[in-house]
């Protein structure tokens, strides 16, 4: 598991969540308040909550903070209907999109019930939380290397 997890806050604007995404080439990060693990974002929450909140965009080509500014302002007929669908997007908050309800695991879970959760509920990352408090985070890739690591490893 990775320990040194970034995370976002609850206030942070849906851009910065994007703006963490594009840098870091991620696609999930958890959310943290008062050193709580409280909910995940992903790019596809902002992606469908843009999508819905200018009208349906068309199919994004990319994940990236510039890809879904670009696709937006395609979509727009004119600078001005851009700048409101902006600012309606701008003042939306991480904890207003964020998943709630969380899959997690403990620090003591083992390979392969992480990868039994991992396919359960169709998601690539979980957070390692003891006591409610994000202490890592396991994504499908670290799964595939520890395979890679030692295959006759037993799990």
């Amino acid at each position: 598991m990775s320990k040194d997890v970034v995370y976002l806050h609850p206030n942070d604007s849906i851009f910065d969540a994007a703006n963490l995404f594009s840098q870091l080439d991620i696609h999930g990060l958890p959310v943290v308040k008062d050193n709580k693990l409280v909910g995940m974002i992903t790019v596809t929450d902002i992606i469908k909550f843009i999508d819905i909140k200018t009208d349906n965009l068309p199919e994004l080509k990319g994940t990236g903070l510039h890809d879904i500014i670009l696709t937006i302002f395609k979509t727009v007929k004119s600078s001005e209907t851009f700048e409101k669908e902006m600012e309606k997007i701008s003042n939306s908050k991480v904890g207003d999109i964020m998943s709630k309800d969380l899959i997690t695991v403990n620090q003591n879970a083992t390979f392969l019930e992480i990868a039994k959760i991992m396919d359960k509920h169709s998601i690539h990352r979980v957070p390692v939380v003891s006591r409610n408090r994000l202490v890592g985070m396991i994504t499908g890739v670290d799964l595939i290397k520890v395979l890679l690591k030692d295959p006759k490893r037993k799990r």
